[in-house]
């Protein structure tokens, strides 16, 4: 693509000659210019580290560092960036693959014909993702994400072959894969012009009335559109004699000439997507505690435990699913910060080694021979966890008034709690009881945003217990022979873990929709027991 310049994007920082000189036009590659893209030559990673002994026991370490990713424009895919000159043409087996679809060499493919009619590179899009079908690229899309690290530990040698360290550990992400500016979106000191109802015959009626038009979406030449200030504002359209964004504006969008098309930040496009806005930050901070007790009388032992905070305003490395599908606020940045869906506030490890104290030279059944054979020599291994729920997105779905808005955020009613009594009664039942007391949310009106931070912590998702065990026993024969068999039990306890209603594309609880706060169903592994043998010579 970059070679023979077969690239094309919308720039916002170029003028649209067709659409009054308003910014956003179509830009194609050249090769003065065949990315569209900053080049970035300053990043500067310093790593800087210091270690203090106290005396022979006590260490203090700290340490600093900045560390870069690959800008998330620098992933450019396939036909993304070749809008309006690309298409797919697909050849299938006639015979459900007896005989090929396509022969390389002897078959051809059909010419591809662009299509460069006036309404091609209007845009458009599935109103839950805002997601229009021409992609928006800004020059500083191409900034390296980057994470500034910071520790400060303290480690202490204990007896019993334990070291015991205590730290406080910080990350902070900066030009994150985000969703955070509002693209096309209407600005929202217009949302309130939603809120003027008409009826078919273009006169005001009350709120509720059956059938009524919201201002915002009737056509911008209805005389109460052409009051608004904004559009006084706007230039006459000699074909029509209305205020409207530029001369043919009713002409290109016919009855799609609505009065919040003519009001959005660019009114020649109906939707575009920005896929590698480089906006986002995040932070981590927590104190970590580690307990270390190397191999002495049979035993290995590593405890670890965090207790830590994790927000950001970017979700995702993929900004697609960044902020959970999407600015909530678009006009308000600080209202996006909130829980990472990756936040665990307390998550505890623990793993070990222990020889069981049987056989020959043991404390128990020290013998030697074919008891030996079958009781000696056995260990147990395993690997403990567990860890706070993860908090939750708790949505609303589909309102129109606020374009390609799709999920949004509830309202928060104050004073009420969050959580179902069922949530906190120590005896939930997944098949019927909700995690979330309804009466807590509401949808807030058409033409506004909820209040509610895109992720809530709450009413989280239920804790993650785990524990995975072994049973290893090894038999020496001779010099070079080994037998090993081993028994390995993955979630000994069987628990059970219902959920979870986190994450991109997961079962989100929706406000107002059946089966809100429900849970799916279980979402770790039930008990799983193998065994293996293993032979070396």
């Amino acid at each position: 693509m970059h070679r023979y310049n077969q690239k094309s994007w919308i720039s916002l920082d170029v003028p649209n000659p067709g659409a009054g000189n308003l910014p956003g036009a179509l830009q194609v590659a050249s090769p003065s210019d065949p990315s569209g893209l900053n080049t970035y030559y300053k990043n500067f990673g310093p790593r800087l580290g210091l270690a203090y002994s106290l005396n022979d026991k006590t260490v203090i370490r700290a340490a600093y560092g900045i560390f870069y990713a690959q800008g998330n424009a620098n992933r450019l895919d396939r036909g993304a960036f070749v809008q309006g000159y690309n298409g797919s043409m697909d050849k299938t087996s006639a015979d459900n693959g007896i005989t090929p679809g396509f022969i390389w060499g002897t078959d051809s493919v059909p010419a591809f014909t662009p299509t460069l009619a006036s309404t091609a590179f209007l845009g458009g899009g599935t109103p839950k993702h805002s997601a229009g079908s021409l992609i928006l690229l800004d020059r500083t899309d191409s900034l390296s994400p980057y994470m500034q690290n910071y520790t400060f530990d303290i480690q202490r040698q204990l007896p019993g072959q334990m070291t015991l360290s205590v730290a406080f550990v910080g990350n902070e992400g900066t030009h994150l894969a985000s969703r955070l500016m509002p693209w096309d979106k209407l600005p929202p000191q217009y949302l309130p012009l939603g809120s003027q109802l008409f009826d078919s015959g273009g006169n005001p009626v009350p709120a509720g009335t059956s059938g009524a038009t919201p201002l915002l979406f009737e056509p911008v030449g209805f005389s109460q559109s052409q009051a608004v200030p904004a559009v006084q504002s706007m230039p006459v359209d000699p074909a029509t004699g209305h205020h409207s964004p530029f001369n043919g504006f009713e002409a290109l969008y016919g009855a799609g000439a609505t009065l919040a098309q003519a009001l959005r930040t660019t009114p020649q496009y109906a939707g575009y997507h920005r896929y590698y806005e480089a906006l986002g930050v995040s932070n981590y901070d927590a104190l970590q505690v580690k307990l270390d007790k190397r191999f002495s009388n049979g035993l290995s032992l590593l405890v670890s435990y965090a207790w830590s905070k994790t927000l950001t305003d970017g979700g995702s490395i993929f900004s697609t699913f960044s902020t959970e599908f999407g600015t909530t606020t678009p006009w308000n940045r600080k209202a996006q910060k909130a829980y990472s869906f990756e936040d665990i506030p307390n998550n505890l490890s623990i793993a070990y080694v222990y020889d069981l104290p049987v056989g020959k030279g043991q404390k128990f059944l020290n013998q030697g021979g074919v008891v030996n054979q079958i009781v000696g020599g056995w260990k147990t291994a395993g690997i403990l966890q567990y860890q706070s729920g993860r908090p939750q997105n708790i949505e609303v779905c589909c309102r129109p008034g606020l374009e390609d808005q799709g999920w949004g955020s509830p309202n928060q009613v104050p004073g009420v709690p969050m959580a179902s009594a069922a949530y906190h009664s120590g005896h939930f039942d997944p098949a019927k009881d909700s995690m979330f007391n309804p009466a807590a949310f509401s949808v807030p009106d058409q033409f506004s945003f909820g209040t509610l931070t895109p992720t809530e912590a709450t009413v989280r998702d239920f804790p993650w217990p785990n524990e995975d065990m072994s049973l290893i026993k090894e038999w020496r024969f001779k010099e070079a022979w080994n037998l090993n068999f081993r028994a390995d039990f993955i979630n000994i306890f069987n628990r059970v873990v219902f959920g979870d209603n986190n994450g991109a594309y997961a079962t989100e609880p929706t406000v107002g929709q059946p089966g809100f706060g429900m849970l799916g169903g279980q979402v770790n592994h039930p008990r799983t027991v193998q065994f293996g043998l293993n032979l070396k010579w």
